[in-house]
């Protein structure tokens, strides 16, 4: 998302909830995911077969685990 865009929502029922927003220079989002979710197969094909983007956060709830380009995991 571009600064100076509005913000998006994004609804998938029984599977997950997104708002983002640019803010500062910064993609923010705020989800909540309803089930288990590996996002690999959705990055094949880009570098590395894995998502480039720098990734801060804070769970509140539950777990989330990254596996890295050299197989290590960390959750």
């Amino acid at each position: 998302m571009a600064p100076g865009t509005s913000s998006m929502n994004f609804k998938f029922p029984g599977f997950m909830e997104s708002h983002e927003d640019f803010i500062g220079g910064w993609n923010v989002s705020i989800m909540t995911c309803s089930t288990d979710l590996d996002q690999a197969p959705l990055f094949k094909g880009g570098p590395d077969d894995m998502c480039p983007a720098t990734h801060l956060g804070y769970v509140l709830k539950g777990k989330f685990g990254v596996r890295r380009a050299d197989g290590t995991e960390e959750t």
